[in-house]
């Protein structure tokens, strides 16, 4: 069995099988609206140099994760699709690169081909290709810059260590400084671990010259006509983030990831923290590599606990660590623990088949009853034919099952996100609805007290949002030089502003989406009982 050829080829119907129903589902908010809305916006203005979100100067990342999709929109058209397709190249090129890193390594095609598996496999990773954030982007950068460096060190030729500078300007440029911690930390306990000597030559002086003037490039360029930019950047974006996340609502306890990790890398992860603690002694104590790597992840670990700003995709970079690490320590498990780890995956499969039958039935989920069916049948003949299959070597099944669940996993969300649209928290049936009602003839749609910038994305048109009577509509208005943002944001503690308001909730194709646990202000009463229509759907209430 040619297992390169093999997993070449197996790319591209992946690929394809990534693509299906990508866009059917709408915009999550608020990370995926916030990129995919910056990004359009950069399309309609022309401005790539100074991103904004609803006509805000927005510069709470660097750029790339804009550029990437702005590229996806001159492809595709300004949709979901558009916003997402570079997503699922990032994540065939991530498969790509573990395979590569694990095979340079490992010297063995059993292990790459686990590794990509496991890899492909997390949960963590697929979220990261299905939702725009800047996460997927990074982590492409993050492995790519290893195996180039992992390149230079087996034949030292230049060009490989010019790509690793390279590749880590731009993971700089994907999510600021934060993006150089996985490199840094993984070169470090391998020179630690092989107790190598730092030895320099003038390529290493010259790519990091490089690799200086393209990470700083796009700052730079923003600090050149923007006051007080470079202080924002440290004290706000930098700083606050890493030690104090209260003002993004991201604090999290140190014990976070500890809960999260597990959940977001099931099931593989569970098993190979059980199989790395069983042949520590026999297998990783006196080995150099595996170490290199469980050090790596046990650091890194430790790193982004410490961090008080914490969300799902923020750990993603470890992920491809572990992966080879497991890929290692797949084919050193026992076949009898194999074929437990078989039937476990042989009934998560049967309870997705289930899920699939009987959603409608059994739960508050709605799916499309007949691709559901047929997606169950083929899993279930899937299992079938893998489970009586006498001729594959038992971790070789044990893959298949793997990938047989992750297929399953992948093709079912596309059903289940576009028929369940307040669970994934879209609000594009909320604004297809005020479409429907008003005839397409919506003059302002006004958010009160809610953030939401995807409905600017499906209007194609300026929202306006109004800072009622929480801090849920925060907005960084430093680096404003005029007020024309106020025609579109709307503070009513400022009496000029709510009586402007006021006048709008007046307007005949004004439209007004309030949440439902929201109390809306006693000064507005009298103005929304002028509106004919009132409708609640899912968590919100539409007015027009």
């Amino acid at each position: 069995m040619n297992i390169h050829k093999i997993f070449y080829w197996s790319l591209i119907p992946l690929f394809l099988l990534i693509n299906i129903g990508l866009g059917s589902w709408g915009l999550t908010e608020s990370s995926e609206a916030r990129y995919a809305e910056i990004s359009r916006e950069m399309v309609l203005n022309h401005e790539y140099l100074h991103p904004t979100l609803l006509g805000i100067k927005h510069y709470h990342k660097p750029p790339i994760t804009y550029y990437i999709t702005v590229m996806g929109y001159q492809i595709f058209g300004i949709n979901e699709y558009g916003a997402r397709f570079f997503l699922s190249v990032a994540l065939v090129f991530q498969l790509l690169l573990v395979f590569k890193i694990s095979k340079l390594l490992f010297n063995d095609l059993k292990v790459a081909l686990a590794a990509a598996i496991i890899y492909f496999s997390f949960p963590i990773v697929l979220i990261a290709a299905r939702v725009l954030t800047t996460d997927a982007y990074m982590a492409t950068f993050v492995i790519w810059s290893v195996y180039w460096i992992l390149c230079y060190k087996r034949n030292r030729a230049p060009r490989y260590l010019y790509g690793f500078f390279i590749v880590l300007a731009l993971a700089f440029l994907t999510k600021g400084p934060v993006a150089v911690l996985p490199v840094a930390i993984f070169l470090v306990v391998w020179k630690v671990l092989y107790k190598e000597t730092i030895s320099l030559t003038i390529h290493h002086y010259l790519g990091f010259v490089l690799c200086l003037l393209l990470s700083s490039s796009w700052f730079l360029a923003v600090m050149t006509n923007t006051p007080h930019f470079l202080d924002y950047l440290i004290n706000d974006q930098i700083i606050a983030r890493s030690l104090s996340a209260e003002k993004f609502h991201r604090n999290k306890p140190f014990w976070y990831y500890l809960i999260l990790a597990p959940l977001v890398g099931f099931p593989w992860l569970p098993i190979m923290v059980v199989c790395t603690a069983r042949a520590y002694k026999k297998y990783l104590k006196n080995k150099t590599l595996p170490l290199v790597l469980l050090w790596t992840i046990g650091s890194l670990f430790i790193l982004f606990s410490a961090f008080s700003s914490k969300l799902v995709l923020y750990i993603l970079p470890l992920f491809s660590f572990m992966a080879i690490l497991s890929g290692y320590l797949f084919f050193l498990i026992p076949f009898d623990k194999i074929k437990n780890y078989s039937l476990f995956f042989g009934l998560l499969i049967v309870v997705l088949s289930l899920f699939l039958i009987l959603g409608n039935f059994i739960m508050e989920i709605h799916i499309d009853v007949r691709y559901s069916l047929m997606l169950a049948v083929f899993l279930i003949l899937g299992l079938g034919i893998l489970y009586y299959n006498t001729r594959l070597q038992r971790h070789y099944k044990l893959m298949a099952f793997s990938l047989l669940f992750t297929i399953g996993l992948i093709l079912s969300y596309p059903l289940f996100g576009s028929k369940n649209p307040n669970t994934i928290n879209t609000i594009k049936n909320i604004v297809a609805l005020a479409k429907e009602k008003k005839g397409d003839s919506i003059g302002h749609l006004i958010a009160f007290d809610v953030f939401i910038p995807s409905a600017s994305f499906y209007l194609n048109q300026d929202i306006i949002t109004v800072k009622g009577n929480t801090t849920r509509v925060r907005r960084d208005i430093q680096f404003e030089e005029d007020t024309l943002y106020r025609e579109n944001l709307l503070d009513i503690s400022h009496e000029k502003e709510l009586r402007r308001l006021q006048l709008l909730l007046q307007a005949k194709n004004t439209v007004l989406l309030v949440r439902k646990k929201d109390t809306v202000s006693d000064l507005l009463c009298d103005q929304i009982a002028n509106f004919k229509h009132q409708i609640e759907i899912d968590q919100w209430r539409l007015y027009y």
